[in-house]
């Protein structure tokens, strides 16, 4: 879900897709993925689009390592930089729009993810948070030179491609919050553990939430707490039930 701040225009697109399919081998996968950019949120929405599609495609083509397996890595960052320059990466009216993007693919044995911006991902394993993205000094400095190009956009912007980031999953692994950074800039992780276990057992404030709607409750909650608690820019939330994926 995403919920406008005090901001004025929503650059925020979400795309949730479980049980994705590819043919070669019939594997499966789910696909989830927040984008932002300036302006009018028309890059991210391409993006939000276009990126999966582009994925199964690179899926269909991609040979197994040396391991039997996907190189998620190279595959994503492949990705990614099509997306770049399919959207014109060098041009003035396109740089205007740059995109910062988290993409969550979920298999049966790994959570593979990959960040360009200051979004967030933890992976909640028992009692424990697992931090799976952070904004990196190098993001900062990206979103600086970002926010310089949208005032003037002669300036030259680096080329953006995204930290991949491959876990392992565990039996022990029971959800997974996936938001920007309006989230996280309030709302601390022990914090969104309590709401989110609350909802996932079934009940908060009295109020029994449906199985198959407890995520976009638990999501809903957060967005409010945050709002509640000051919460300025814009923000988006993702919810996964890891059991049940």
């Amino acid at each position: 879900m995403s919920v406008m701040g005090r901001q004025r225009l929503m650059g925020d697109a979400v795309r949730m897709l479980p049980g994705l399919v590819y043919t070669k081998e019939n594997h499966e996968f789910s696909f989830y993925a927040i984008f932002h950019s300036e302006g009018s949120g028309k890059a991210a929405t391409f993006w939000r689009d276009v990126l999966h599609l582009m994925l199964l495609k690179r899926l269909e083509k991609e040979k197994p390592n040396n391991r039997g397996g996907i190189d998620w890595v190279k595959v994503m960052k492949d990705c990614f930089a099509e997306m770049e320059y399919g959207e014109e990466c060098m041009s003035p009216s396109r740089r205007r729009d740059d995109v910062e993007g988290m993409v969550v693919v979920v298999t049966d044995k790994e959570v593979i993810l990959s960040v360009k911006g200051d979004s967030k991902a933890v992976l909640f394993r028992g009692d424990s948070a697992l931090f799976l993205s952070h904004a990196s000094e190098a993001d900062r400095v990206d979103k600086r030179q970002r926010n310089s190009y949208y005032h003037n956009p002669y300036i030259p912007c680096r080329e953006s491609i995204p930290e991949v980031i491959m876990e392992n999953r565990t039996l022990e692994d029971e959800f997974l919050i996936i938001a920007s950074n309006g989230l996280w800039e309030v709302i601390s992780d022990e914090t969104a553990y309590d709401i989110t276990r609350t909802c996932l057992i079934g009940y908060t404030r009295d109020h029994k939430f449906q199985e198959e709607g407890w995520a976009a409750e638990a999501a809903g909650l957060l967005a409010e707490l945050a709002m509640a608690k000051g919460g300025q820019d814009n923000m988006s939330i993702i919810v996964v039930h890891l059991k049940t994926v």
